[in-house]
């Protein structure tokens, strides 16, 4: 039984080509839609037509770097999720990347499995992320649904507010 793919929209970004085409071959099955861009610079344009629940993106690009595109990425108000996949990350570089909220980094070369699980960890927070942020919202379903197993926390919170 073949599983269902997930409904995600992912947009790869790398100037290596080739690169570029093996996330995207990785990511085809396991996804509906994965836009590949070989230019960061044409980025913009394409974070204006599609709402990308995740961004996949080399740090080290021509005209824009990976720094410099997550900066594009929230002066446009996203708050899509960025992983950098990389074969040179420097200490400075990782951290820079983490206080601008990047989610991970994936460090070249990677294996299949760890790739995907390092995927679905981070729009598994993404969701969870965005269930805490409706819950916030509307305190009467929070009370209502801090029954679920592992909805607790969100219980709690509610209380301290």
């Amino acid at each position: 039984m073949e599983l269902a793919k997930s409904k995600q929209k992912i947009l790869v970004i790398d100037d290596e080509i080739e690169i570029g085409e093996m996330i995207c071959e990785i990511l085809y099955p396991h996804f509906e839609t994965v836009k590949f861009i070989s230019e960061a610079d044409k980025v913009a344009d394409h974070l204006d037509e599609v709402n990308y629940d995740l961004v996949l993106s080399d740090i080290n690009m021509p005209k824009l770097d990976g720094t410099s595109l997550v900066s594009l990425i929230r002066s446009k108000g996203h708050l899509t999720s960025v992983i950098f996949v990389s074969g040179n990350v420097t200490l400075e570089k990782a951290l820079i990347a983490l206080r601008l909220g990047v989610a991970d980094i994936i460090d070249k070369p990677f294996t299949q499995e760890y790739f995907l699980e390092t995927i679905r960890h981070v729009i598994e927070l993404k969701k969870r992320k965005i269930q805490l942020y409706e819950l916030n919202r509307d305190p009467e379903r929070a009370h209502a649904e801090s029954k679920m197993i592992g909805l607790f926390q969100a219980k709690r919170a509610l209380k301290k507010a």
